[in-house]
């Protein structure tokens, strides 16, 4: 089966989106049926933790409340990871202190 061109490297907020008709039109017959659309948006709160984009927290904190507790928790992670990713850390903005011998 050969790559559709709009499914390489799709926008994120596109997958999230998607509800399961758009799903079903988009994977019907691909490996990707088997996930499902629920593991889909799973998949797609941790990639969406990972940029550290803040735009993505909306939909995160929608999902974070979620039935299902893989994406509620990957969701809450992924706001986490988005909050972490934009707070700098002290170990890397204060150079350590030492002395020279």
């Amino acid at each position: 089966m050969l790559a559709r061109r709009q499914l390489i490297n799709p926008p994120l907020a596109w997958l999230a989106e998607m509800d399961s008709a758009a799903f079903k039109r988009w994977f019907k017959g691909s490996p990707l049926e088997r996930t499902r659309l629920k593991r889909l948006h799973r998949n797609v709160a941790i990639a969406m933790g990972n940029t550290g984009d803040t735009q993505f927290l909306p939909q995160l904190e929608q999902w974070s409340a979620a039935e299902d507790l893989v994406l509620a928790e990957s969701s809450q992670w992924a706001i986490a990871r988005i909050h972490s990713l934009a707070t700098p850390h002290d170990s890397l903005t204060t150079a350590p202190n030492r002395q020279s011998s």
